[in-house]
């Protein structure tokens, strides 16, 4: 008994399975494919630029904190 997967004779002859290749799909794949990596791209730099920004402003945030409590401990 054949396997099901694998193909007759009869399709590769009548040229089913032997057909030229859709190009016109590829280059959509591909362009798809690169809008969505240029769209991940840019919102996982946005993130990191973001994160930055955060921990710039909490590391400015409790240094200006710190120098308060020290002003008031000099006091």
């Amino acid at each position: 008994m054949k396997h099901p997967a694998l193909p007759r004779f009869a399709d590769l002859r009548d040229g089913g399975l032997m057909q030229r290749p859709d190009f016109g799909r590829a280059v959509w794949t591909a362009i798809e494919v690169l809008i969505l990596s240029t769209v991940l791209l840019f919102l996982g730099a946005t993130a990191y630029f973001v994160a930055q920004g955060a921990g710039q402003w909490l590391a400015a945030s409790i240094e200006c904190r710190g120098g308060i409590m020290a002003a008031e401990l000099l006091r």
